[in-house]
């Protein structure tokens, strides 16, 4: 009987080891994929960032004419422009009634004295930096929102289908977010 008992302390410390490797590897495991996770992570952001670059470069060139870009482009890029001339004049309706009323009573013996030649000037100016003013604070908004996103998508990721359900969740949800905050600046 003293074999047999034998044989089967030497099987049972043989599958205690076995089981205490196997959860040796799973834990190895599960620390490079967090670590794999958040490389990845990482590198999609640099990526969008330097995306976000090469797009506000390339329409800073396509304005100057100094780009030719394809048809398509230039359909995306006109739109682009059409929304920015919309958030800028939007805001400027809603804020003329009340300088309007203050400001043409000022302005009635000074448009006498002045020529017109000198109000366009003043007009696109003003546009440009109206413009200038619009883009930054939609930027603003827009990195501040997936910002957050991406960090409740960095809590929630237990494991890989869930991490790109929920990046894809929090990404379609901060889009959303942008678009009401550009909608309601308007």
């Amino acid at each position: 009987m003293a074999p047999s008992d034998d044989m089967k302390r030497y099987a049972n410390d043989l599958w205690q080891q076995a089981i205490d490797q196997i959860d040796e590897a799973r834990d190895a495991l599960l620390k490079s994929r967090d670590r794999f996770e958040s490389d990845m992570h990482r590198l999609r952001q640099e990526r969008d960032r330097l995306l976000i670059k090469l797009g506000e470069q390339t329409l800073k060139l396509t304005r100057k004419d100094q780009l030719k870009v394809p048809k398509s482009v230039q359909q995306t890029i006109d739109r682009l422009n059409q929304l920015l001339d919309e958030l800028i004049d939007k805001p400027r309706k809603r804020q003329t009634p009340k300088k309007k009323a203050a400001s043409a009573k000022a302005a009635a013996p000074k448009a006498e004295s002045k020529p017109a030649a000198k109000k366009a000037p003043v007009k696109k100016a003003a546009k440009k930096t109206a413009k200038k003013a619009a883009k930054k604070a939609t930027k603003k908004a827009a990195k501040k929102v997936a910002k957050k996103a991406t960090k409740k998508a960095v809590k929630k990721a237990p494991a890989k289908k869930a991490t790109k359900k929920v990046a894809k969740k929090a990404t379609k949800k901060a889009a959303k977010k942008v678009a009401k905050k550009v909608t309601k600046k308007k």
